[in-house]
């Protein structure tokens, strides 16, 4: 696995990448075959146990991208996090424009889960998202329309070999200037900067009251 990732932005701690994933949960999920690449977006549920990661989530049956996983279970996943602009003014010396962001990639091997795993496996996502809208619906039940549907679904699990994250959020700038970006950040109206800023306080140990 090779993506550019200097290591003032290196994220390599197992429980940080997993509870990256699980704020972020939807991946880019890319296969590559004969010359041709192949990319779906998938929503994973994470596993850490004994230092190993595995991911669930599935495919519909009517994506081609499933077929190819078939052939070449080898795939790399994109997770994304917060992402901002970043102005130079904001700096104390003289800079050029940069983009903060977070990441994580990963490459696994996809197995194909069948019977009771398949259908354990959906219902520990569907509580794993459900739940956190309070919801009561479940992938247990019995409705003819929902278990239609399951039948047009394939459910997977994706074995980890390689992880890393790439956290770039000012590191490499001195303090006062990842100060200066954090609050410019935190007074933006997107919202999207405002997460920035808090996870670069987080990553950077910032206190931005201060």
């Amino acid at each position: 696995m090779r993506f550019y990732n200097p290591s003032a932005f290196q994220i390599e701690d197992l429980s940080e990448l997993v509870g990256f994933i699980e704020k972020n949960p939807l991946a880019t999920v890319i296969t590559s075959r004969g010359g041709e690449t192949f990319v779906s977006h998938l929503p994973f549920v994470p596993h850490l146990e004994g230092g190993k990661i595995t991911l669930n989530s599935h495919f519909s049956k009517s994506n081609p991208h499933l077929d190819i996983c078939h052939e070449v279970p080898d795939v790399y996943l994109v997770f994304h996090g917060v992402s901002s602009g970043i102005t130079p003014t904001l700096y104390s010396a003289v800079g050029v424009p940069t983009w903060n962001y977070s990441t994580v990639h990963l490459k696994g091997s996809i197995r194909f889960l069948v019977g009771s795993d398949s259908d354990l496996a959906l219902e520990v996502m569907t509580r794993h998202f459900e739940d956190k809208r309070s919801s009561s619906f479940t992938s247990t039940s019995t409705d003819p329309y929902v278990v239609s549907m399951k039948r047009g679904i394939e459910v997977v699990e994706v074995e980890v070999s390689e992880i890393e994250g790439k956290f770039k959020l000012s590191q490499n700038r001195p303090v006062e200037d990842r100060l200066a970006v954090a609050k410019y950040l935190a007074k933006s109206s997107d919202l999207q900067d405002q997460r920035t800023s808090l996870e670069m306080m987080r990553v950077n140990n910032l206190n931005i009251e201060e």
